[in-house]
């Protein structure tokens, strides 16, 4: 994904004419003494740049967040990592590139590769792992799913980057292997490329990394591996096949032309996977730990994985398909509660389907199961039904409740409410509409579902909300992942409202 499409950031060129200003002599100079090579160019500024940064007013706040830089050329590094250190305010928030970037975000994606300092795509796949650089990459254990390698550097560490000749020289020294981490990827997997040109040389040299560990029989085989996405405005979309030439290699490739990158996006959507990305990571990461020790680290424990499951709070059993909980009563069993699942409690919260006389055993047997601490699920109904709560919404103290559930109670809204970028952003679309019915009648869906979880209690009409929930059941199943997980937290803050404090007489 090209930054400077979606946040218009400065290309190589652009962003190093830039620091050259800063120092007041022309571009056109540094490019010339370095033969015209953009990493020798980063290194002749990053020269006269140092005694700036050290001495201008203009980054004394740079000098005092980092006082140590490793090197002569870091404070040119540090300055490149504060200009792509959070773009996510400057991406787009509607038309097509929104478009592009929300049919993105629920693609089927194993793992990507980039060369890009920014956060943009953490931004876009909240829940892959990063690793940064090459050390990263190499002394540890990556799975190859739902994972995001940055070989060139994060601007959340300014020294990671890959900017300078220095940097690109012990770049290339370990490239082949960083290539041959690579390579079981790029066998197990199809790579599209997307925003670089087959002659960019980071490319090319993994390429060719990877074609000289390969006998002619195995490169093949890439022949349906290796896919390169060339974006071209009003042509027709085309898909054929070639030859990517590196020195004595050949290695076959597929070339697609697109007039966007929407409808790529849309296709990877449609790919099927039986488990979300992230719990897939979180499997194999486990088994690969048990296999390793032979000596299982966590307890048992039987849950349903839902799409905004906190997998760090689910410990691991294999096999799948697995319903009751060992040792559970006769009586839970037998009465049915077992085989609930998150979406009967959402259901239960807008339609009152089950049996309050249930609603103890569901506090104490059902909500640890489907709503571990940090899942989202209703638990007001049941503590409120239960005979949990004050007329006030508190526990009693005496309240025998699972830890889980007693933390939900505590916290009430909280962790339902958007942080950082989403709540300004939530913020900057409630400001535009006078209410809820407003909001629900001019936003977009996905803006609105943003928005209800930090609406102020007071603010809210909840049977407005409540119809609004029911006519978007569909969301569940149907939608987006991101817009799922956000219903359900409207479900919850629904619950909130409707069931915390008793009714008034």
């Amino acid at each position: 994904m090209a930054s400077r499409r979606y946040a218009n950031t400065p290309d190589w060129t652009g962003l190093l004419r830039d620091f050259a200003d800063t120092i007041g002599r022309p571009y056109e100079r540094y490019a010339s003494d370095a033969n015209g090579h953009l990493p020798t160019v980063a290194s002749l500024i990053g020269e006269d740049f140092r005694d700036i940064w050290w001495e201008s007013d203009a980054f004394a706040s740079s000098r005092s967040k980092y006082p140590s830089p490793a090197t002569r050329l870091s404070p040119l590094k540090i300055e490149v990592a504060q200009k792509f250190d959070d773009i996510t305010p400057d991406l787009p928030k509607d038309g097509p590139l929104n478009d592009e970037l929300e049919a993105l975000r629920v693609a089927v994606v194993e793992g990507i590769i980039t060369t890009n300092y920014d956060t943009a795509l953490e931004y876009v796949f909240p829940d892959f792992t990063t690793y940064v650089g090459q050390d990263q990459l190499l002394f540890k254990d990556p799975f190859g799913v739902a994972e995001i390698y940055k070989i060139h550097g994060s601007a959340i560490d300014p020294e990671s980057l890959v900017l300078t000749a220095a940097d690109y020289d012990k770049f290339d020294e370990r490239n082949p292997y960083l290539a041959a981490k690579l390579l079981s990827i790029f066998v197990e997997h199809p790579i599209i490329f997307l925003g670089y040109s087959m002659s960019d040389d980071n490319v090319r040299q993994i390429v060719t990394s990877i074609a000289s560990v390969l006998t002619a029989d195995n490169l093949d085989r890439l022949a349906d591996r290796l896919i390169f996405v060339n974006w071209r405005p009003g042509a027709e979309a085309t898909l054929a096949f070639g030859n990517f030439d590196v020195g004595s290699t050949v290695v076959p490739v597929r070339y697609a032309t697109v007039p966007d990158y929407l409808t790529v996006f849309r296709v990877l959507s449609q790919l099927k996977r039986r488990f979300p990305a992230r719990v897939l990571r979180h499997l194999r990461e486990e088994v690969y730990e048990l296999v390793r020790t032979s000596e299982p680290s966590a307890t048992v424990m039987v849950a349903d994985l839902e799409s905004d499951t906190d997998i760090s709070e689910i410990d691991v059993v294999i096999g799948v398909g697995v319903q009751k909980r060992l040792g559970e009563s006769d009586r839970i069993s037998g009465k049915g509660l077992i085989g609930l699942k998150r979406r009967d409690l959402l259901d239960d919260v807008l339609h009152s389907t089950l049996d309050p006389a249930d609603y103890l055993e569901i506090v104490r047997e059902v909500l640890p199961i489907v709503g571990p601490p940090r899942t989202h699920a209703p638990v007001f109904k049941y503590l409120r039904g239960a005979g949990f709560l004050t007329a006030e919404g508190n526990l009693h103290d005496d309240a025998d409740v699972p830890k889980s559930v007693r933390a939900k109670a505590r916290l009430g809204i909280g962790p339902l409410r958007n942080k950082g970028y989403f709540a300004e952003r939530a913020a900057r679309i409630r400001a535009k509409h006078s209410d809820l019915a407003a909001l629900i009648t001019d936003a977009r869906l996905t803006d609105t579902l943003l928005v209800i979880p930090n609406l102020e209690p007071d603010d809210v009409d909840i049977d407005v909300l409540r119809n609004f929930l029911v006519e978007h059941w569909d969301l569940l199943d149907e939608g987006k992942v991101t817009d799922a997980t956000q219903w359900v937290k409207c479900v919850c803050f629904y619950d909130f409202l409707a069931n915390r404090t008793a009714p008034t007489a």
